[in-house]
């Protein structure tokens, strides 16, 4: 069970505009492996198409995609405390909209998606 309510700094959430990467997205990447933390990443859409999309944003700050979570689905993810995150939604057609970039917290945190 997860001890905390706050899963992470979410930098920026903005879910109704396509944009091709997330404000904050360009001036974070990954830091340092010496502190590691975990996030949980739990979806509770309602519609079986609103799947998120998660990457990790490497030492260079490219998305490097690393799983896909649908409705009812949750994922544990261990991380580093440095180390961000991006979650997209897919726009029917193609592109992404963006939810937010993710920095995790020194505790195991929880990132539910609705």
């Amino acid at each position: 069970m997860l001890k905390t309510a706050l899963a992470a700094a979410i930098l920026a959430t903005f879910p109704l505009s396509a944009v091709a990467s997330c404000p904050g997205e360009g001036s974070s990447r990954s830091l340092y492996s010496d502190h590691p933390t975990a996030l949980v990443f739990v979806n509770q859409a309602s519609s079986p198409e609103d799947y998120i999309s998660v990457y990790w944003l490497d030492y260079d700050g490219n998305r490097q995609h690393y799983f896909d979570l649908f409705p009812g689905e949750r994922k544990r993810q261990e991380t580093f405390l440095t180390h961000p995150w991006v979650v997209t939604f897919p726009v029917p057609g193609g592109g992404e909209v963006c939810y937010g970039v993710i920095q995790p917290l020194a505790q195991t945190g929880q990132v539910v998606i609705r």
